[in-house]
């Protein structure tokens, strides 16, 4: 079998178009038809213009979210931690007994800078 990087899958989409089936392209190139059939839609090879354009719009659209939610995902696993070390925080102020060590809390620019 021939690496998937290594097919020319401008050529194979071509042949697609001109009505070759994905058994006969997975024999011409040496893959899989299933591969070809994951390419094409993938790609979006079927449809007119404008339902490949959309399609591929979709498809930005979806692995955009996943950016995104994997990039929230970070940012609150960090909120959750700094969260968890104010309750913390409050919970050894609030046990504290008068006229104990006073305790001096100093945020660092970047958070400040946060809270606007």
């Amino acid at each position: 079998m021939v690496r998937r990087d290594d097919v020319p899958w401008a050529e194979v989409q071509k042949l697609n178009a001109q009505g070759w089936s994905y058994r006969q392209l997975a024999e011409k190139f040496g893959v899989s038809s299933s591969a070809i059939g994951r390419r094409a839609v993938q790609e979006c090879w079927h449809g007119t213009d404008a339902q490949r354009a959309n399609a591929r719009l979709r498809n930005l659209a979806a692995g955009l979210r996943r950016q995104a939610e994997q990039r929230l995902a970070g940012e609150i696993k960090e909120l959750t931690a700094v969260l968890r070390e104010l309750m913390n925080l409050q919970q050894t102020l609030e046990g504290q007994q008068p006229g104990g060590s006073p305790l001096r809390v100093v945020l660092e620019e970047e958070t400040e800078d946060w809270s606007v």
